[in-house]
């Protein structure tokens, strides 16, 4: 990285394969420029908690998350960390580039669309994302950690598809965030990655976390801001169905089952 003051905490969470004597091995020959550590779970917990373990042994300002199997520019951090000086973002946003392995080639899945470099306000960070400016997934994202810290940010644990929640609570605490429009992520993304195959486990959290939606609809006092989360439960109640019916084409009773479910949520 061209910007080197960087604390690196890499997460095992009991991987079955060699990833770990790999990492081991490469630590031990090879000269690093960045502090790094290895932090490990007794037993599996899933994505969420080790983006949780991560945070929580951080040590910097500002906190990054890179998944094992994507990978980043050079000058990813610098070009983010430079945003979030400028503007003292609370969440500084870069753009994000898909390398689709079967093809062998590199496809923008998740435009950034932000019509502004800054945007100042509670209400315009919201806005930004019920009006997808910008891709709900974790990483490629530097967040302040006292941001964090102070609005208790936390992964859901054990939850498929957790950024769809993630990026939800964050996005109503927020008030100053920025926009790299560079390219500073590399996503992998495979035939049978969480977002391009989905099961009934998947659908299950999706309902999950549509009655976190709901929960926050039923709280909030703001009007506007009510009328937005409901725009936001619809969106998410047609892809749940349009998902569904691409996916598990054949379970046609589960598929009547989850439509009747639907209808306990907020509609027009």
């Amino acid at each position: 990285q061209t910007y080197q003051n960087i604390e690196v905490i890499l997460v095992d969470d009991c991987s079955p394969d060699d990833s770990l004597q790999v990492i081991s091995d490469y630590l031990e020959n090879k000269k690093t420029y960045f502090s790094t550590s290895i932090v490990r779970h007794e037993v599996n917990k899933g994505l969420s908690e080790s983006r949780n373990t991560g945070t929580k042994h951080a040590k910097g300002d500002y906190i990054y998350y890179l998944d094992s199997d994507d990978w980043i520019s050079n000058n990813c951090i610098e070009l983010l960390l430079n945003s979030a000086l400028e503007y003292n973002s609370d969440v500084v946003i870069g753009s994000t580039i898909c390398y689709l392995e079967k093809e062998k080639i590199e496809k923008v899945i998740f435009p950034l669309k932000n019509t502004k470099q800054f945007l100042s306000t509670k209400e315009e960070v919201f806005d930004s994302f019920i009006q997808s400016q910008w891709p709900v997934i974790a990483p490629n994202k530097l967040y302040k950690k006292i941001f964090l810290e102070k609005n208790n940010l936390k992964f859901e644990p054990k939850l498929l598809g957790e950024d769809e929640l993630w990026s939800f609570l964050w996005a109503q605490y927020a008030e100053k965030i920025s926009f790299v429009n560079e390219n500073t992520y590399y996503y992998l993304l495979r035939d049978n990655s969480i977002i391009s195959s989905k099961t009934k486990k998947n659908f299950e959290d999706m309902f999950f976390m549509l009655s976190k939606f709901s929960e926050q609809f039923n709280l909030e006092k703001n009007e506007k801001k009510k009328q937005q989360i409901k725009a936001h439960i619809l969106s998410f109640k047609e892809m749940i169905l349009m998902m569904q019916w691409n996916s598990l084409p054949n379970d046609k009773a589960y598929f009547y089952q989850n439509y009747k479910r639907l209808k306990k949520y907020p509609f027009l």
